[in-house]
Order: C-alpha cells, then structure tokens, then sequence
C-alpha cells in the first residue's frame, strides 16, 4: 500500500503542471492559472491577489506629488498633470472594484503628503484620518475606470471630460463638511497664485478651478497615455457581398506540399464590430490574426486617433477658454482704499507679555495714522470682562493710532458682555451683541473690535478645527487626547457672521480654520463686508508648509468674494490680496512687526456671489447618477440566455486556440448537417440559444470553408463558430449580432455533434 501510494505520488509530482489528468494530450492546462489565456493584457498584473499589490503601493505614491502644487513650493503648474499617472494606473486595471482601490489609495497617499504638517501632532492617527479622506476620491477613480479603461470612443472621451471632473468636485465637495476637517487642500487652492485661472473662481467658487483641473489632467491623459485594454488592432477588409457582413483576409498564395489547397481566408472582424487580435493564435510570419468577439469597426494602426484627437481639442478648449476669460473679465469699478496695519509678533507663548507686544507694536504706529489695526488670533488671553484694565489699554492705543483696534480673545467666558455699539444699519448684528447676553459660559474665540470708547462689536468663531479645538464624539473618540495634542476642552461655537463697522469700512472678520470655507467670504459679501480679515495663529507648524498653506487661502476667497482679504497671523505668515487676488503683501513666519498696507477696495459681485454653490451640487447629482448608470451596467441580466437580454460574456476573450478540422470534401458538417468529426462539447454556452437565420447562414458557410477559419495552431481543437449578442449598439439603437468563438474540447470518438 506504501510503495503503491508513493508510486501514485511520485507521478503526480512528475506529471507536467500543465495537464488535467485524464484529459486528452492536445488539451494542456495553462501554466499560469492565475491568467485566462487570451484575456487581455491589462488584467495580468491582478489575476492573482498577490500581483495586486505592487500597484497599489504604486497608487500611493503616485498620488503624493500632487501636493507640491502648493505652498510652500506651489508648483502650480503640477496640478495640471498630477493626475495623469494615477488616471493612467487605473484606466489599465482589470475591474472597476480595483481602479476604486487605486484612487482610494492615490487619494490617501495625496492627503498624507498635503497634510504633512500635521504628522508631529496627529502621529499614527494620520493614516486612518488619510484613508478616511481618501474615499472621497473612490467615484471619479470607478467612473474614470468605467469610461476609459477601454479605447475609448470620441463619445466616451467627451462623458468622461464631463463626468470624471465632476465627481472629483462632488468629493471635494464632500470633504467640506467641517466634520471631516474642512475644505483643506482643495485641487483648485494650488492656482492661488495663477492669476488667469484663478479667475474662474469668481464663476463657480474654487470648484470651478478644481472642475478645471480634473478636466485638463483626464484630457492628457487620454492624449498622450498609451490606450489601456485590448492590445493588437488590425486594420479589417470590408465586408464582401454574401458574407453576412463578416470581414475576411484574403488567402495567402498555396504553398508546397499543402496538397494545392490555398489557405483559407482569416476572418478579422465579427458582423460590423470590433475585434481584437487574437492572443493565442499565431499567423503566418508571427502575426496575431485570431479574434475575440467584440463590437464596433476595427481601427487601423492609428485607430485611437479620433478619441485623442477629441481630448487634444478638448484640452486646447479649455485652456484657451480659461484665458479668455481672465483675458476679458471687465475691471471692477473703484471703490476707494483703506490702509490696514498688522501686527506680528511672533511666537510668545505667555499672555501678558504677548499682550504687551502687540501693544508696542501698535503704539509705534501712531505716526502712520492708520484707518484699522489687526491683531492676530488668540493675542488677548484673558477675558476682557474680568479683566477691565486690557480694555483700557486697547482703547487706549486706538486713541494713540487714531484708528480703532480689531484683537482676538481666546479665553473662557464667564460673565456678561461688555457693552457694545448698535451694528450699522443693514447689517447683521455682531454674534451675542445686543442681547443683554454672551451665550453659554465656556471657552470662545472671539474677534473684538475697540474703539477709542471701549468696545464696538463681535464676533464668535463659529467653525472649529476637529480634535484642535474640540473632539467629534468626545465620550467615543476622547481617548485620542493621551497620544495626541487634541483639545482638552471643547471651545464653543458662534451663532451667526458678524460685520463690524470700523468706520471708513465695514468688517467682515473670520477666526483663522475658517478662511477655508468659501461660503463664509461670500455671505459677508452678501452682508455688506468692504474688507474681509482674517485673524491666524500657526505657531505649532512655524517650520512647516502649513502657515504658506493657510495664506494663499486668503487669495482664492479674494476671487471669489470680490472682496479683499487680509491675513493678519500672530506668528506669521501675515499676507493681504485685492479683490482680483493680486497679492499686496506678504510676511514670511520669520518677520516682526507691525506694517502698513493700502488696500483697495471693491464691491463688485461676482457671479459666485450670486449663485453660489450651485455647481458643485449639480456635480454631485449628476456623479450620483453615473454611479446609478455604473451599477446598471454591472447588475447581471434577469433572464440569462432570454431573446432580449445580452450576454455579459460577449465581449470576453475564449479559452482555447483552435486549430482547423481534417480536410474533409464536405467540409465539417455532412450533408445531414451533422458533424463527421468527433462531436465537440461546449466549454461556454454561446451555441445554445437560437440563432438569427442570417446569421446561422453566415456561421455555416465559415464551417464549411467557404469564407475561411481561425488561422492553425498545432495541438489545439477543432473551432465552431457561435453567435453571440454583444453590449455595444449601433447607431439607431438597434442590437447587433457579432460572430464569436467558443473555446471547444474534444469528445470520445464516434460520437456527434448536437443538432
């Protein structure tokens, strides 16, 4: 029993790795079970999970150097074709589960590498919070997938210059949510300093720029990347008269000892469709000349020239569009200036003497009389109601400048307001002004305005950082707080905008975080704000890219807003735009200080003014609806096999090579119509339905010989041919029928083929 069983092991360890036992010898498994022979190129790198991976990894880091778009090296021009190698990873993956994979992780590698910054204080928590982010880049990466992984038709190209650049909106648009850290690092954010395409942002906001962007990459990346798919295009003869529609090779010239018989003639194209070559039969000279059912006319050696032809115009129309309209935007009318100070003082870490150094600075610009002094977020550490004697300094020092002194207190709040003047008339009244009350006690942010008499208006912050300045989920996620620098107490919220009148011009103020949000800029325009200020503190990332960051922000809301937008830091980096985005001045974090700056006014209304978001909420009906359209086409038909319902495997490669029958004077099938061959057993089902008359016409004359078979290949089968109904459509709408053959194995001899 032993040496028995070792015999039997013995040969299963000697048998050759490609052979099924008991199958017959012409037919050898293949050595590579992990590839369908003949599948096409693109799915060879995932048919094992294994193989997936290496491109995955390759995922990450193409989507990291898309960050050096902006500050601190602001490579704008990087955002145009960040995109490109990413887009081309995942237009060559083999399923659209796995190019939803691939942006997932070029999304997370992205917000990793933006977000950089943040590394010291979030540590390991970085990587989930990345890989959180990164889902919102899954639907323009599956519809990416979906609309080009193939060649593409001109029709294809134009939906995915449409759809793809939306769904890449709809998920920034996604990401704004305060809840999940705020619009940071929005693509359209890198052009800050690209003035004629930072102008679309006053048309649709900084999605417009990012829709811009995500276009401009998908149109390179279809006209200069490799088509992803089906390799080996051959031209195709045209039909001929009598053959159903099927394209067919002329026969080669008879050669020797073929016993006078020309080859037969190689069909190339299936009933008016697209074909392929075929990867596992060779022709004469090496040449692929088999197929695989697909749909469409076949294009030549330059067959993928109309889709990059439409992306190349595409790309020249945008670019050309952007620039016209920075080209022949009208000039805003004049509305005067204004001249603002900041002052900078660095990092100080105690409150009074931080107190006392942007008192200095102030004081030494009473000989610049200035129309308004900033000073930057958190400067007065102390509550001014229990603290008296700082409201006697601030107002005293707006008496010493002639101008009134806009502070930022981070403090907690505990008794009544101090007074305050009424708001100007039409504006909206400063957050807890006027209502005898401060809100809930507790830790505020508040930006305060002091004039020469005391207090004049204020503002609460009402958007926070998540875990810097308050934990989402305090009793569930409150843990994070002893491993990282998460806030210990939550600060409170604001209730609503405030624009303070500060005499020559009305103030829109925003606490540092929520610069990043465009609807904030565009209501205080819509409030009636001159001059939007921006009051910052970046002192944990002096040394990294995130006060250059946070700056350029200040520019893009100028475009948009039509307002200017100065940035007063106590830290740095302290920056001041017009309302066209031009930057007036600009103080590295390295700076001290206090400055004067002109600003100029403007009240122009943009068109983002007036419609505001509309466009990237039409971007996420209409991703909504692509990803609708994407599980349609992949939800499996009702009735498999039914006369209405397609075959989902029409357009995939077969198994097997086929090699022509014995020369027969019949052909393969008698005058009975049965086969005198060994009958053939179906791998695939594609011959047990009904076929179209015309259409059996044509298979049978293929048969016989009269219009020619798949090219020879030693030591395969016998090849069929089967009708099968295709995906695509033609023009009218009408389906259409292709030819398609079925990998066949050989059966005991004597016995016939199935009418």
């Amino acid at each position: 029993m032993s040496g028995a069983a070792g015999g039997r092991s013995g040969r299963r360890r000697g048998a050759r790795p490609g052979r099924r036992r008991g199958a017959p010898a012409g037919h050898r498994r293949s050595a590579r079970p992990g590839r369908r022979r003949g599948a096409p190129a693109g799915r060879r790198w995932s048919a094992r999970p294994g193989r997936r991976w290496p491109a995955r990894a390759g995922a990450v880091l193409l989507g990291a150097p898309l960050a050096l778009a902006f500050p601190r090296p602001s490579l704008w021009w990087l955002a145009f074709v960040g995109l490109v190698p990413l887009l081309t990873l995942i237009r060559v993956a083999p399923t659209g589960r796995e190019a939803a994979v691939l942006a997932w992780l070029g999304g997370a590698g992205f917000f990793v590498a933006v977000d950089a910054f943040l590394l010291p204080k979030v540590g390991p928590f970085a990587v989930p919070a990345a890989l959180l982010l990164g889902t919102c880049w899954v639907p323009w990466g599956l519809l990416a997938w979906a609309l080009l992984h193939r060649d593409p038709s001109p029709g294809r190209v134009l939906a995915a210059l449409a759809v793809v650049p939306g769904a890449f909106v709809a998920g920034e648009y996604v990401r704004a949510w305060p809840g999940l850290g705020g619009p940071w690092g929005l693509l359209g954010a890198s052009q800050w300093n690209d003035l004629p395409v930072l102008a679309l942002a006053s048309v649709g906001g900084v999605w417009a720029v990012s829709f811009l962007l995500a276009a401009v990459n998908v149109a390179v990346a279809v006209a200069l990347a490799p088509g992803a798919g089906r390799p080996g295009l051959v031209p195709a003869v045209p039909a001929q008269a009598g053959s159903g529609g099927l394209g067919v090779q002329p026969a080669a010239p008879a050669r020797a000892g073929s016993g006078g018989h020309a080859p037969e003639p190689a069909v190339t194209a299936g009933l008016g469709g697209r074909q392929p070559a075929r990867m596992g039969a060779a022709g004469p000279g090496g040449r692929w000349q088999g197929l695989v059912g697909a749909a469409g006319p076949r294009p030549g050696p330059g067959g993928r020239w109309p889709a990059r032809v439409v992306a190349a115009v595409a790309l020249v129309g945008l670019v050309a569009g952007t620039l016209g309209y920075a080209a022949l935007r009208p000039a805003a009318a004049p509305a005067g200036a204004v001249r603002v100070a900041v002052v900078q003082p660095g990092v100080v870490h105690q409150v009074e003497p931080r107190f006392r150094a942007s008192e200095a600075a102030t004081l030494a610009l009473a000989p610049a009389r200035p129309d308004l002094v900033v000073w930057g977020e958190s400067s007065v550490g102390r509550d001014p109601a229990t603290h008296p004697g700082d409201l006697a300094r601030l107002a005293a020092a707006a008496r010493a400048t002639g101008a009134r002194v806009l502070v930022n207190v981070d403090a907690e709040r505990v008794t009544a307001a101090p007074g305050t003047s009424a708001p100007r008339s039409g504006m909206s009244a400063p957050s807890g002004a006027g209502q005898g009350g401060r809100g809930a006690a507790g830790i505020y942010k508040t930006s305060l305005l002091v004039g020469p008499d005391g207090p004049e208006g204020r503002y609460d912050k009402m958007r926070l950082v998540p875990f810097g300045e308050y934990v989402p989920l305090r009793r569930l996620l409150g843990w994070v707080t002893r491993f990282t620098d998460a806030a210990a107490l939550d600060r409170r919220r604001g209730t609503r905008l405030a624009v303070l009148d500060a005499g020559p011009v009305a103030v829109g103020p925003l606490v540092c975080f929520e610069s990043a949000f465009p609807d904030l800029t565009r209501s205080l325009a819509g409030q009636g704000a001159d001059l939007v200020v921006v009051q910052s503190a970046t002192t944990t990332f002096q040394q990294s890219w995130g006060p250059d960051q946070h700056a350029s922000l200040a520019a893009v809301r100028a475009v948009e807003s039509g307002r200017p937008v100065l940035q007063a830091a106590i830290s740095g980096v302290s920056a001041a735009f017009d309302a066209r985005g031009q930057r007036l001045a600009w103080h590295p974090t390295t700076w001290r200080g206090a400055d004067v700056i002109a600003v100029p006014l403007s009240r122009e209304r943009t068109p983002y003014d007036r419609w505001g978001d509309q466009l990237p909420a039409g971007c996420c009906v209409v991703t909504l609806a692509a990803l609708a359209w994407v599980a349609g086409r992949r939800r499996p038909p009702g009735r498999r096999g039914g006369p209405d319902q397609p075959d989902p495997a029409a357009g995939r490669p077969s198994r097997r090579a086929f090699a022509p029958s014995p020369a027969s004077p019949d052909g393969p099938d008698g005058p009975d119509g049965r086969s005198r061959a060994p009958w053939l057993r179906l791998l695939r089902r594609g011959m047990r339905r009904p076929w179209p008359t015309e259409n059996r016409d044509a298979a049978s004359m293929l048969a016989r010989g009269q219009l020619g078979r798949c090219t020879p290949r030693p030591g395969r089968t016998e090849g069929l041919p089967s009708i099968r109904r295709a995906h695509s459509t033609n023009a009218q709408g009408a389906w259409r029928w292709h030819l398609r053959f079925d990998a066949l194995a050989s059966s005991p001899a004597g016995a016939t083929h199935p009418a």
